[in-house]
């Protein structure tokens, strides 16, 4: 089911630096875990909206478009995850 929650363009660039800073901030500790130089998509988006790691690493987003953007089910966080985390694989 499509929640019928709206972002503004500068909301989605706000919500687009979350994103990305949550995982430049772990993903040392995830490239350590793995073991490995690289990791693909789907992973990064995973670790990254996991375990409130959104909520508890980033400041620089208005707490209200992080609440509205947990709002939306997992797929539809996914979806717009996508549209910062464009490679197929990050180093």
């Amino acid at each position: 089911m499509k929640t019928e929650i709206k972002f503004s363009e500068d909301e989605l660039q706000k919500l687009y630096e979350a994103l990305w800073h949550t995982w430049v901030t772990i993903a040392d500790d995830i490239f350590t875990c793995t073991g490995k130089d690289e990791v693909d998509r789907a992973t990064v988006i995973e670790v990254v909206l996991d375990a409130d790691r959104l909520e508890t690493l980033c400041n620089k987003v208005d707490r209200e478009i992080v609440e509205r953007f947990r709002k939306l089910s997992y797929e539809e966080q996914i979806e717009i995850a996508k549209g910062r985390f464009t490679h197929e694989t990050y180093v």
